[in-house]
This record gives structure tokens, C-alpha cells and sequence, in this order.
């Protein structure tokens, strides 16, 4: 039978893929343009853009909450980036290719920040539920040992009548 993801592990697979996309995007804008050695900042960015996100991929099983809170963030960060940088080549003239994949890179990144938002919802609901279950389970240790604590004191008083 196979064993059910949990939200962490998922999120940790969305960041290595979104992570190798970057970086798959600046080898793309790096041949695409020719090879030109001016070009070689597409692979500087994506790498530098896809190692917060690896890491936060990494750190994911062991801090689902915190590490969905910051791929939230990194991913919206990288999004607004994005297309601030397709203005930018709209308006000074930029060429074709590198506004075609900083579109598809802002896509991808709107498409991501909402996968992950879905992935942070499940996952502060199970916390939330493990939580509260939690409680509960705590709560009802209390009763039951107040409840053994009131049968012994009974039963000292019970051996005490017994004995006068």
C-alpha cells in the first residue's frame, strides 16, 4: 500500500522541481543568446534564485510550517521580479527572447506561489489538527489521573473506616 505524502515532503518536491526550472531557465537565456559572456548573469541569477529555494526544499520535512511560509515568500519575491523585469525589457527596448522566458519564469512562479499556498494551508491544518488532538489527548491524561488520584483517596479512606 503506498505511504501518503506529507506536506512537507510535498513541499519539498515542488521547490527542488521550481528550483531546477530556474536554473534550466538561465542555461536557456545563456544559449539562446549566443553565448555571449554578457549573458552569463541569466545563469548567475537563476542559480542564485534557485539555491534559497533548495534550501528551503531541504529544510522542509523537518520545518513544513516555517519553510512554507518562506517558499511563500520567495516564490511571490520571485514573481513580482519577474515581471518587474519584463517592464523593464518592454520599456528599454529589450530583446525577444529573454521577454519570452521571463514570462514563462513569472508564470511558472505565480503557478508555484499558488501550489505552495495550497501546500501551506494542508499543512497548517494538520499541524493545527495534531495540535489540538494533542490537547485533547493531554486533557483527558488529566482527567483520568485525577480520576485514579480521587479512587485512591477513596480507597485510603475506605481502608481507614475499616480499621477504626
Amino acid at each position: 500500500m503506498p505511504q501518503t505524502m506529507t506536506g512537507g515532503e510535498r513541499l519539498r518536491q515542488l521547490m527542488a522541481a521550481y528550483a531546477v526550472f530556474l536554473v534550466v531557465c538561465g542555461l536557456a537565456g545563456y544559449a539562446w543568446s549566443g553565448f555571449q559572456p554578457k549573458a552569463m548573469s541569466s545563469i548567475f541569477m537563476s542559480a542564485g534564485s534557485a539555491l534559497p529555494i533548495a534550501i528551503c526544499g531541504w529544510f522542509a520535512p523537518r520545518y513544513p510550517e516555517k519553510a512554507s511560509l518562506v517558499a511563500a515568500l520567495l516564490t511571490s519575491f520571485l514573481t513580482s521580479i519577474f515581471t518587474w523585469r519584463i517592464y523593464k525589457n518592454i520599456t528599454g527596448g529589450g530583446k525577444g527572447y529573454v521577454l519570452v522566458l521571463l514570462g514563462v519564469m513569472a508564470v511558472a512562479s505565480l503557478v508555484m506561489a499558488t501550489k505552495i499556498k495550497a501546500v501551506r494551508m494542508h499543512i497548517v491544518r494538520s499541524s493545527s489538527s495534531t495540535a489540538s488532538d494533542a490537547t485533547a489527548a493531554a486533557a483527558a491524561g488529566k482527567v483520568k489521573e485525577e480520576e485514579k488520584e480521587e479512587e485512591e483517596e477513596d480507597g485510603a479512606e475506605g481502608k481507614k473506616a475499616k480499621t477504626s
